[in-house]
């Protein structure tokens, strides 16, 4: 009996020694997490051409980064879970939309007339 007691015991303070506290396990996966997203997003060439979908990765990637730096200056990561994730959420939905800018090809003409020898400047 008492052998095992002494053999629980050493499993127990191995155990314990060899634990990791929560906080660092939850750190770990956020930051991988951002990480993972950033390369996903910067990995397109769209990302540096001026369109929806460029801005709109530009955009996440720029959030992970805000994201993983908060977490480097010792920001808790839940409360960055609960304030970035839904923000990341819709802008990565946005993205898989395709969608294109709403570009209005024939603009209605001038309702006013321009006095091109007025000397005065708009």
């Amino acid at each position: 009996m008492d052998r095992l007691l002494k053999i629980l015991s050493l499993l127990l303070l191995v155990s314990g020694v060899s634990a990791k506290s929560p906080a660092t396990d939850i750190q770990k996966i956020v930051y991988h997490q951002m990480l993972l997203l950033e390369s996903k997003m910067d990995a397109s060439p769209k990302i540096w051409q001026d369109m929806r979908e460029g801005y709109l990765r530009g955009r996440t990637v720029r959030v992970c980064d805000l994201v993983m730096d908060s977490l480097a200056m010792g920001a808790e990561p839940i409360s960055l879970i609960l304030y970035n994730y839904p923000i990341l959420d819709s802008l990565t939905i946005e993205v898989a939309e395709g969608k294109e800018f709403d570009v209005d090809l024939d603009p209605e003409p001038p309702t006013f007339q321009v006095n091109y020898f007025s000397s005065s400047k708009r």
